[in-house]
């Protein structure tokens, strides 16, 4: 029997984290999954990344850590992960994009092997969410104490016309920022599906998060603390 067989039948295969933020996980629990993402023009379908890193994935965390920027996480059974670089294959990606991605981690601190993928949605229906305990600084967050998150309800909601021009108008402003790729940019045009939803956790404050979808099935998030934005219920 080798190692991995000896240490799932001993019960001590370590747990696969699924790391994203605050501001998705609104649309992440109404969606019932977690959803593999497009990550590259080219690529036939998307990829859902997974990780053995049980203190925090430096890949994840690129905009910092607080408000709608705080990190959660999904604690994942063991059986979903799948070497990232098949499944990267599996989904079209090119060994030129596979060997970029691995530098591109190393050099944001991740560690490569530790990541693991799939193709496809995960339920999160039994999930265990948890989030940093405190306020965890970003480059802190390795000594960060995780704890389950409980007491959460997700609403869908409609921006009033003020809220939803400054949603419009912060899309924007990220498009034409200076040093965006204009593949990118060229990514968030046409007219948006706009869906908003109020996320409420004990021991957190709220937030209105609104989810812009794209024609070319590309998203962008905005997000605003629930007691300053007017809503109705959808």
């Amino acid at each position: 029997m080798g190692e991995a067989a000896r240490r799932r039948a001993a019960g001590q295969v370590p747990a696969l984290y699924h790391y994203t933020s605050l501001q998705h996980l609104p649309h992440i629990l109404a969606d019932g999954c977690l959803q593999p993402a497009r990550v590259q023009e080219g690529h036939h379908c998307g990829i859902l990344w997974l990780t053995r890193q049980p203190h925090y994935e430096p890949a994840s965390y690129r905009q910092g850590t607080a408000g709608a920027q705080m990190p959660v996480r999904f604690r994942v059974p063991p059986d979903y992960g799948r070497d990232w670089r098949r499944v990267s294959r599996a989904a079209g990606a090119s060994d030129r994009w596979i060997v970029g991605i691995a530098e591109a981690g190393r050099k944001l601190g991740s560690d490569p092997a530790k990541w693991l993928a799939t193709l496809d949605p995960i339920p999160v229906a039994g999930l265990t969410i948890d989030a940093p305990a405190g306020d965890a600084p970003v480059m802190r967050l390795q000594d960060a104490l995780w704890v389950p998150v409980e007491g959460f309800s997700v609403e869908d909601t409609e921006l009033d016309e003020t809220a939803l021009g400054e949603v419009l108008d912060e899309m924007e402003r990220a498009r034409k920022a200076p040093g965006v790729d204009p593949r990118n940019a060229a990514k968030m045009t046409g007219t948006p599906t706009i869906t908003s939803r109020v996320l409420l956790l004990d021991g957190i404050p709220g937030l209105v998060s609104t989810q812009l979808r794209f024609p070319g099935g590309n998203c962008t998030y905005a997000s605003t603390p629930a007691a300053l934005v007017d809503t109705t219920a959808a």
